[in-house]
């Protein structure tokens, strides 16, 4: 890859800033070092993934109490409880 600005050819290819002027180099796939623009999820040329996506497991859902808004209730009548399952 070449600096936009001077044209100078980057050192390696994880490089970020040009090392003769400083201006910032575009950026490039891992697999193949073809450039790309804006934030593709993977790379036009060979397809490899340029994102990862977090995931949470199952397990990690968990169901939390709610309680019942204040206008649902009344003078004199029991409080009770909401179980709702959440995912956050």
């Amino acid at each position: 890859m070449s600096c936009p600005t001077c044209g100078a050819a980057a050192t390696s290819p994880t490089q970020k800033f040009c090392a003769e002027c400083g201006a910032a180099l575009g950026k490039a796939c891992p697999s193949c070092a073809k450039p790309y623009e804006g934030s593709p999820k993977f790379c036009p040329e060979c397809g490899f993934g340029l994102t990862t996506v977090a995931v949470a497991p199952a397990a990690a859902r968990v169901a939390l109490p709610v309680a019942a808004p204040a206008a649902a209730q009344t003078p004199g009548s029991a409080t009770s409880a909401e179980r709702k399952l959440v995912t956050v």
